[in-house]
């Protein structure tokens, strides 16, 4: 969902970024509501973890419903990853997005090796998690020059509280037991 918004956005974000106009409003568009898509959607698939997977692969899977708190921080993270990738590609630096993106694969394939003959999905889930991280780190790291996010347009402690309350009360009215 929320790389759909960035996907609209980025037409305009590239058309002012190399016409030199305020391409920040567009990236602080892009990030604004590509969580109001992305942080109720976690939330709520975290408060309904246990009937979704019964839902999708039955009681004998519930045990993975475990993972998934760490399992939703990827698309958290690629979400992120991605502004910045978009970000990166129209600063021209589309040789240093293809590298990163190349050691953050390595890291995953290492740590996966590493991590899932002993951590089973565990070891997996954080390959994943560090491996995004690792690209968002640097992404971030090469272009916080041009990078302005403006905390005021964005809000994301209201866009978190109204999404809380929301996973909380949907929680609290548990669906399993109208199945």
């Amino acid at each position: 969902f929320a790389a759909t918004t960035a996907n609209i956005i980025y037409p305009y974000f590239a058309e002012a970024w190399h016409k030199k106009t305020n391409h920040g409003i567009l990236f602080n568009a892009s990030l604004k509501y590509g969580l109001i898509a992305i942080i109720p959607s976690l939330l709520l698939f975290l408060a309904l973890k246990t009937q979704i997977i019964t839902l999708i692969s039955g009681q004998k899977y519930i045990q993975s419903a475990n993972i998934v708190p760490w399992l939703a921080l990827v698309p958290f993270l690629s979400f992120l990853v991605y502004l910045l990738y978009q970000f990166s590609i129209t600063s021209d630096r589309t040789k240093a997005a293809g590298a990163i993106y190349v050691l953050g694969l390595a890291l995953n394939i290492i740590l996966n090796l590493l991590l899932v003959p002993k951590y089973s999905f565990y070891g997996s889930a954080a390959a994943a998690i560090a491996s995004y991280l690792l690209i968002l780190i640097i992404l971030f790291f090469i272009c916080r020059k041009e990078l302005t996010i403006n905390y005021k347009f964005i809000r994301v402690w209201r866009i978190v509280a109204a999404s809380l309350i929301m996973a909380v009360i949907v929680y609290l009215i548990n669906p399993q037991a109208a199945l």
